[in-house]
C-alpha cells in the first residue's frame, strides 16, 4: 500500500518504535475546488516520510460543517449511506449521508451545494433545499438518537423552506394557494406556513454545524454576505433580503421573533434560521462537533507535532474556520502547530502572532496561481518535506501518551 492511498487515521512509521521519530498529526481541511481533506494530507505525508522516514504520521481530515463534513467521517468508523435526491435546482441526484454511534450526519454540499451546480447555471432565485429535506428524510429512517447538518457549501438562499417542506410543512400564499417551490422568488408570496405535518421532528435533537454567525437578515446577514457568493447581483440580494423577511414573519409569530438574530441564523443563505424554527434545531461550532465525532482531541494528544491547513488563509481563517479550530487542540495540549495553504492573505507575524508555529504557502512555491493548482500534489509534497526538517528542530517533545485505539495502524 503506498502512502498517498493508506486511509485516513493509519500510521506510518517504523512499527513499535514510538521514539524513531515525531509523531505527526496532518489534521487538514479541503483546498476547496483542488483537494478534499485526506487528499492534502496524504501528499503531505508523502513529502514528511521522503525527508524524514522514521516519523510517525497520522492523517486526520477535519472540516468545519463546509465540503467533505460527512464524508470524511468514515474513516472514523463512519458507514455511508447513499440516497436518491435532487439538486438545488430539482434536478434528480445521488446524495450520501454518513451514520455511527447513533448520529446521522447530513452535508449540505452533498444535497443542495454550490458544488453540483456549474456557474452558468447559477440560479440564485429559484434554488431551494428542498433535496436537502429528502436526504434528512432517509437519515431519519434510521433511527439516529441525533442528526448534524454541516451547513456550508449551499447554493441556495431560501431560509430552508425547502427542507421544511420536504420534511411535511406547508407554505401557503394569501389567496390560500400553496407553494410548490421554494426558492426566494417564491418566498416573497409566503403568506402563512402550516407546520402541523413537522410535529414528529420537534422531538429529535438536531444541529446546524457552521462556521459562521451570521444573523439571517441585514448587512452581515444570509443575502448581503453570502448571496454573491451564489450569483446572485445587488438587484437579486435585494430580493432574496426582502424574500427571507417575509419568510421570517410567517415562520415566526409576532413577538418571538428573536430567531432571525441568532449567530448562525444565516448560515447556508439561512437555513440555520429556518431549522431552528421550524424543527427547533441547535447552531453548533462545526469544528468543534467534527471533532468530538472524529476524536480530534485523543489524535492531538498523541501528537509531537500538528499540522493543519485550507485552501485559503484570510481574515476570516482566525474565526471559525478550521485551523483556527485545530490550532485551539493544539495551543490547549501544548503541541507546536504549522498551517499550509494554497495561498495566504496573512503576514508570517500574523500568524506567529496567532499562535501558529508558522505557515506554507503552494502560491511562494509555484510560478503562478494556475500551476500551483494544478500542480497542488507536487508542492504539498515540497511542503511536506520542508517542514519535517523544521519541526524536528521543534521544543522537546512531551512525555510519549497512547494512541487512540480507534486510530491505531
Amino acid at each position: 500500500m503506498t502512502a498517498a492511498s493508506r486511509p485516513a487515521g493509519h500510521e506510518d512509521g517504523p512499527a513499535g518504535n514510538h521514539g524513531a521519530g515525531p509523531r505527526v498529526l496532518l489534521a487538514v481541511d479541503k483546498f476547496k475546488g483542488c483537494l478534499r481533506g485526506r487528499e492534502v494530507a496524504a501528499h503531505l505525508r508523502e513529502g514528511i516520510l521522503a525527508a524524514l522516514p522514521n516519523a510517525r504520521v497520522r492523517m486526520h481530515p477535519v472540516s468545519d460543517g463546509g465540503d467533505g463534513f460527512a464524508d470524511e467521517l468514515t474513516a472514523h468508523g463512519f458507514t455511508q449511506h447513499r440516497v436518491a435526491a435532487r439538486d438545488a435546482l430539482g434536478r434528480p441526484i445521488v446524495s450520501s449521508f454518513a451514520f455511527g454511534r447513533g448520529t446521522a450526519v447530513v452535508e449540505m454540499a452533498q444535497a443542495s451545494g454550490l458544488q453540483l451546480i456549474a456557474p452558468q447555471e447559477r440560479l440564485p432565485l429559484q434554488a431551494d433545499t428542498f433535496g436537502l429535506g429528502m436526504v434528512l428524510q432517509a437519515a431519519s429512517l434510521l433511527g439516529p438518537d441525533r442528526i448534524v447538518v454541516g451547513a456550508g457549501g449551499s447554493a441556495t438562499n431560501d431560509g430552508g423552506a425547502g427542507v421544511l417542506a420536504a420534511l411535511g410543512a406547508r407554505l401557503f400564499r394569501e389567496d390560500g394557494s400553496e407553494l410548490t417551490t421554494y426558492g426566494p422568488a417564491a418566498l416573497t408570496q409566503v403568506h402563512r406556513a402550516d407546520l402541523s405535518g413537522l410535529s414528529r421532528w420537534r422531538g429529535l435533537d438536531i444541529q446546524v454545524a457552521t462556521d459562521v454567525t451570521n444573523p439571517l437578515l441585514g448587512p452581515s446577514g444570509a443575502a448581503a454576505i453570502f448571496g454573491p457568493q451564489k450569483g446572485a447581483g445587488p438587484a437579486q440580494v435585494q430580493l432574496i433580503e426582502s424574500a427571507l423577511l417575509n419568510w421570517a414573519d410567517a415562520l415566526e409569530a409576532p413577538g418571538t421573533e428573536s430567531g432571525r438574530d441568532r449567530p448562525g441564523a444565516g448560515a447556508a443563505g439561512g437555513l440555520g434560521f429556518g431549522l431552528c424554527a421550524g424543527l427547533g434545531a441547535e447552531v453548533v461550532d462545526g469544528l468543534n462537533t467534527f471533532a468530538a465525532l472524529s476524536g480530534l482531541a485523543e489524535a492531538v494528544a498523541w501528537a509531537d507535532v500538528v499540522i493543519t491547513g485550507e485552501g485559503s488563509l484570510d481574515s476570516q481563517t482566525t474565526s471559525g474556520k478550521a485551523p483556527s479550530g485545530v490550532l485551539r487542540y493544539a495551543t490547549g495540549a501544548r503541541r507546536p502547530c504549522w498551517v499550509v495553504a494554497g495561498r495566504s492573505e496573512l503576514t508570517d507575524e500574523h500568524v506567529r502572532a496567532l499562535g501558529y508555529r508558522g505557515q506554507r504557502a503552494l502560491m511562494d512555491l509555484a510560478p503562478d496561481e494556475q500551476e500551483s493548482l494544478a500542480q497542488a500534489p507536487r508542492w504539498l509534497r515540497q511542503v511536506g518535506a520542508g517542514l519535517a526538517a523544521e519541526f524536528t528542530e521543534a521544543a522537546p517533545r512531551p512525555q510519549p501518551l497512547s494512541a487512540p485505539p480507534s486510530a491505531e495502524a
